[in-house]
């Protein structure tokens, strides 16, 4: 590890603090602490790029690992770093080739006249997705035809909600699959936008919003008591999507009582899910990540199961900690959304830029591994290899169809593969990081900053987001105070503020408004 500078000392009692200045650049820096006694304690760092760096590169890669039409979504999910890669850094050459290969699949996977799923309608939750994807389509290229299918599409899946509000595949519980209020709540809020004045899409906002309504409120009901696909175990997604189903609703909702009553139910699914959330691992590579066993061998084909943390549906939770942040205001929420989110895009070489799956956390493991195979253009071979403590690559690159226009089956035939899943966390990134800001002013007066630098002059709280896409700053003020913000668009900022408010010319964020 190389360092400019080293600063440590004493806090309290039994509590030192150290700071360091990293001389190398981006990349894992490793920290280590001898006591008198000759005890050793010993801790990883990363220092990252910019976020926007991350959300550029996941658009490059989900093109280098092209998306599949197939059966399971995690197959096609990298549209969604290609749709909001477009959105705020437009590429001619780039999105072009990706819409190419989005308009190849799309009508394989559903009917574009009625928004019918075709590829493996029993699996739901590919649904959402889906009309989450298009609604992120219309918001960067504004085709209001993007929107119309995916209220059909949302159509389609309502017509999978049974009496008791769930979204189910006949008796299976799947609105803790991925999440399908959240995704309609993501429709809805488009869709409010243009109900002022267009009786059909009051009408389209009405029926989606009234859906989610059920859908939330079976959840609050049941809480954890509630079985989805596979085993039967404290999933970390089936915890995880519902406690920020439930956050988000809570933001959403305008009446006290019901947004009490939501907070404490996403609180309690939030507590419960801590037993799965590596929260005090000092190893910044799976720091805040959630554990997950089985994923390995539906998404890169390896027949070992292993400790997949991070893993694309690390990301599941990152959302829920930044609505529970703005309806407590308490740090550690954003603490932990922040760093969920720097454990996960991890996954991205920081050097060469090339994506990862996964982390493996399993200290040695006896398998196999896919890999390409030399000898042929699609698919690979298995080489033994002892694997631990590593990232895991995709597969992808080499395992695809050798007709695009054909619905994939399963997790390994004809080129399928899961491994795809891992662009949640850059749909993650954009909700809750790139184009936002956060100003917290704390019990002693201090400021705490995330994604911009603030400093008290005079009185004055003076605030620079750190990117030019930065276009929204939130604050948490103790007391009242003028704050001047100037943002890389050139845009100013003057008032006097106090409270917890977004600021800025993004406003408060589209799918929260």
């Amino acid at each position: 590890m190389k360092v400019e500078e080293i600063r440590s000392g004493l806090i309290k009692k039994n509590s030192y603090e150290l700071n360091f200045l990293p001389k190398g650049g981006i990349g894992l820096y490793t920290v280590k602490a001898r006591n008198k006694s000759g005890r050793i304690t010993e801790a990883s760092i990363y220092v990252r790029h910019p976020w926007s760096w991350y959300l550029k590169q996941a658009r490059k890669e989900a093109i280098r690992c092209p998306q599949k039409a197939a059966g399971c979504c995690e197959n096609w999910l990298g549209h969604f770093s290609v749709m909001l890669a477009k959105r705020y850094f437009p590429d001619a050459t780039l999105d072009a080739e990706a819409e190419k290969n989005f308009h190849t699949i799309l009508p394989v996977l559903h009917d574009l006249e009625n928004g019918y799923q075709i590829g493996n309608p029993e699996r739901i939750q590919n649904s959402y997705y889906m009309f989450s994807l298009l609604t992120d389509s219309y918001r960067a290229t504004g085709n209001i035809k993007d929107l119309e299918l995916a209220s059909k599409v949302a159509d389609w899946l309502i017509m999978h909600q049974a009496a008791d509000g769930a979204y189910r595949n006949g008796n299976i519980h799947y609105t803790c699959v991925a999440y399908g209020v959240k995704s309609m709540l993501e429709l809805a809020a488009a869709e409010k936008e243009l109900a002022e004045n267009n009786k059909i899409w009051e009408e389209r906002y009405n029926k989606h919003y009234k859906s989610a309504k059920a859908a939330i409120n079976e959840l609050e009901r049941s809480l954890d008591n509630i079985q989805t696909e596979g085993q039967m175990t404290y999933e970390d997604g089936m915890i995880g999507c519902s406690a920020t189903q439930l956050a988000m609703w809570a933001l959403w909702a305008k009446n006290a009582r019901e947004r009490a009553k939501f907070l404490k139910a996403a609180t309690y699914m939030f507590n419960g899910h801590r037993c799965l959330d590596q929260m005090i691992v000092p190893d910044c590579r799976y720091h805040e990540g959630s554990l997950r066993f089985w994923e390995a061998q539906y998404d890169v084909l390896i027949p070992s199961n292993m400790m997949n943390s991070p893993h694309g549906w690390t990301a599941w939770r990152i959302p829920g900690y930044y609505y529970m942040y703005q309806l407590t205001g308490e740090e550690e929420w954003l603490r932990r959304t922040m760093n969920s989110l720097g454990s996960c895009v991890q996954l991205i070489d920081g050097k060469n830029g090339r994506l990862r799956h996964s982390f493996a956390q399993d200290p040695y493991i006896e398998t196999s591994v896919y890999k390409k195979n030399p000898k042929t253009v699609h698919g690979g071979v298995y080489v033994p290899e002892v694997m631990g403590e590593q990232y895991i690559e995709m597969i992808s690159d080499f395992h695809k169809p050798k007709d695009f226009n054909k619905l994939l089956h399963g997790y390994s035939a004809d080129g399928s593969s899961c491994d795809n899943d891992v662009h949640e966390i850059f749909k993650a990134l954009e909700e809750v990081a790139l184009c936002s800001a956060y100003v917290i002013e704390r019990e002693d007066g201090t400021l705490s900053t995330y994604n911009c630098k603030a400093k008290k002059v005079e009185g004055t709280i003076n605030i620079i987001p750190a990117e030019e896409v930065v276009s929204r700053i939130h604050l948490n003020l103790k007391k009242k105070h003028e704050v001047n913000v100037k943002f890389g668009s050139g845009v100013k900022v003057s008032g006097s503020y106090s409270g917890m408010q977004w600021i800025g010319p993004g406003g408060v964020p589209e799918d929260l408004r």
